[in-house]
């Protein structure tokens, strides 16, 4: 029995496959950890670009209403589903001056399991002056 044992010891036959399978992992976990990443700045961005997009209808046509508003930010979100898309409206002063506030959520979900429990919320939120 030590016999056997001492000769596990100084065996190297499997060695390989476990260092490649430790290194592996990590870099298959790194490589998803970017896409994933990447995937969450693509929905901000596109999130971002349609906040803007309804803040310059604010901006350009007076009197605008915030259904015409929010439907202009809906058709120019491309990132997902718009269904999940959440936008509210308020209005706020600043120094006397009246401003509309578009407040747009949008829940963002991973697609790596088990990292998260709940979606994460990505939210963008835009000031424009009322002219």
């Amino acid at each position: 029995m030590k016999r056997s044992v001492r000769g596990l010891l100084g065996d190297q036959s499997g060695s390989t496959a476990i260092e490649f399978s430790i290194v592996s992992l990590v870099f298959i976990l790194t490589a998803l950890g970017i896409f994933e990443f990447g995937r969450a700045l693509n929905t901000r961005n596109q999130l971002s670009q349609a906040a803007d997009y309804g803040a310059r209808k604010l901006l350009t046509i007076s009197g605008i209403s915030n259904s015409a508003v929010e439907t202009e930010i809906r058709s120019a979100f491309k990132a997902g589903p718009v269904a999940n898309l959440t936008i509210t409206f308020a209005s706020e002063s600043v120094n006397g001056a009246p401003f509309r506030v578009i407040t747009m959520s949008y829940p963002f979900t991973l697609l790596i399991p088990g990292l998260v429990r709940n979606s994460l919320s990505l939210t963008v939120t835009r000031r424009t002056p009322l002219l």
